[in-house]
């Protein structure tokens, strides 16, 4: 049962649950039938034994091709009896094969004895046997012993990454496991943290990159995790999707600092998308409000009103700052006033602020001025703007004709 218990979870982990159950079961037979055969050759008659030690040693053979590379650390008391009033014991380390190696020749032994003597032991030792190498074959036939071979290697490369000085054969190692497996978010991460162990270089950052977007859907922690790293050696955002990830998984940790970066970084994106840019937006002030945060979260408000003043997200905005939600033409209008404040200076200011051949707001009364769109649906059409804009939105077109 200790054997079960030590190695069964380390098999059962790397195979699956029901995998494991059946070989379990099939093992378990093939040393019983071991059993039976061998006490019938021995002196023909038909043995018979209780116990799941058969399908033990079975799990015992599929750990030897499936974990051939894991230690066993037995401690050894140094006191004897008294260790137990003194737990003071030398710890020994082995390699599983070692230990099942005795254990084998120890059955084999034990059933070349009851070959000779059907009385000499009680142990089914042929039961261990035919479980054990039946389990070794049957490891071979499903093609375990690659996984074993990725995974030594993916151990190689994290104890080198884990390494205060240098990396041996990890680099090596992990490459290789990248060629099997170019998703296994664990090497490139390992290898990221090589590539920028002693220095920034662009190969670490891709990597880093890489590796975060592998692990934000399989262990969010993680991934969060692996990007403050990043942030520490590199000063690039990662792309928009990314960071607006990070900053929900920040939130939900309660790190608003690290959250509101993320989603100053997805506002700031050159090529970020509308919706994703105005869902930072509101978030940001969301979690800013939430936080007491009143004047920070009302800049944020005031981008998105500005941005998006017809948008679902900017309804919120609308109430938190106490103002009217305006009609689709008042948000037409300021939509179009947003594009022409942004527009370069060389081709905004066609008439200088000051009405001596211009016209009144018809909302405040303030002077207009002319401007021409520079971008968007009404690119270089001429506007009438007041002059008292933000406070005041009015735009009035001037006819082309």
């Amino acid at each position: 049962m200790i054997f079960l218990w030590m190695l069964g979870t380390a098999v059962e982990r790397r195979i699956g649950h029901q995998r494991f159950a059946l070989l379990y079961i099939i093992t378990g037979l093939c040393g019983g039938v071991a059993f039976v055969l061998a006490r019938f050759v021995a002196d023909g008659e038909i043995g018979h034994y209780l116990g799941a030690s058969g399908a033990i040693a079975g799990i015992m053979g599929i750990f030897a091709v499936r974990c051939y590379f894991k230690s066993m650390i037995f401690p050894i008391p140094i006191l004897g009896i008294f260790s137990l009033i003194l737990p003071i014991s030398l710890k020994v380390r082995l390699n599983s094969l070692v230990i099942i190696g005795l254990f084998f020749l120890s059955d084999l032994s034990g059933g070349i004895d009851q070959m000779n003597n059907a009385d000499a032991s009680m142990v089914g030792h042929w039961c261990h046997l035919g479980g054990m190498i039946s389990g070794m074959i049957l490891s071979g036939f499903l093609k375990l012993g690659e996984g074993a071979i990725e995974e030594r290697h993916l151990e190689i490369g994290l104890k080198a990454a884990a390494s205060k000085t240098g990396y041996g054969d990890g680099e090596q190692s992990l490459r290789k496991v990248l060629e099997t497996n170019a998703n296994s978010a664990e090497a490139v991460l390992a290898l990221a943290r090589i590539k920028s162990k002693y220095h920034a270089s662009d190969e670490g950052r891709e990597l880093y990159s890489r590796a975060i977007g592998l692990l934000l859907a399989a262990s969010p922690k993680e991934a969060a995790q692996a990007y403050l790293e990043y942030r520490k050696m590199y000063h690039n955002p990662l792309e928009s999707q990314h960071m607006s990830a990070l900053a929900g998984i920040f939130q939900r940790q309660m790190d608003v600092d690290s959250a509101t970066r993320c989603l100053d970084a997805v506002i700031a994106a050159p090529d970020v998308t509308p919706e994703l840019r105005q869902r930072a937006l509101a978030q940001c002030a969301n979690m800013l409000d939430k936080m007491g945060n009143e004047e920070a979260a009302t800049s944020y408000y005031e981008v998105l009103i500005d941005e998006y003043p017809h948008s679902e997200l900017a309804h919120r905005a609308y109430v938190r700052l106490g103002r009217m939600v305006p009609s689709a033409e008042a948000s037409t209008q300021a939509t179009a006033i947003s594009a022409l404040m942004k527009t370069s200076p060389d081709v905004a200011a066609v008439q200088p602020a000051g009405h001596v051949h211009g016209m009144d707001c018809p909302a405040c009364n303030s002077a207009m001025q002319k401007r021409r769109a520079g971008k968007g649906a009404h690119e270089g059409k001429m506007f009438w703007v007041c002059t008292g804009y933000p406070a005041c939105n009015s735009v009035v077109p001037i006819s082309q004709g």
